[in-house]
């Protein structure tokens, strides 16, 4: 049996690939790129998804009302408590907040207190 030289060049070239093949990213080489046509390998997928780190989730939001809760204040001189219901401040450019007018009452049920604005510094 013969073979010419152009056989056995085509003979070599379909077993080149077989011969020294391993599996890719198996237990024999690891990290082999993937051959063309072949889906990629899913193990060297997940070592690339693992290592990409994780998103950013930015600077956190400016806060620009706050809620104050109910407030019960002892009026000195009266032995009376004035009830201050809950309200929302406002922050202003010169981070100091800033309260609505609020009308509090007392614990009986008495008639509406007027309680002037206060400003204080954020926290």
């Amino acid at each position: 049996m013969r073979v010419t030289a152009a056989a056995a060049l085509a003979l070599a070239v379909g077993l080149a690939p077989a011969a020294g093949a391993q599996p890719a990213g198996g237990w024999a080489g690891g990290g082999v790129a993937p051959r063309p046509g072949l889906a990629p390998d899913p193990i060297d997928q997940s070592r690339a998804l693992s290592s990409r780190g994780a998103p950013t989730a930015g600077p956190p939001p400016t806060i620009q009302y706050r809620l104050v809760p109910e407030q019960r204040v002892h009026v000195p001189g009266t032995g009376r408590e004035v009830v201050i219901p809950p309200y929302y401040e406002r922050l202003l450019p010169d981070q100091s907040w800033q309260a609505p007018p609020v009308t509090g009452y007392g614990t009986r049920g008495e008639g509406p207190v007027y309680i002037p604005e206060p400003r204080q510094l954020a926290p």
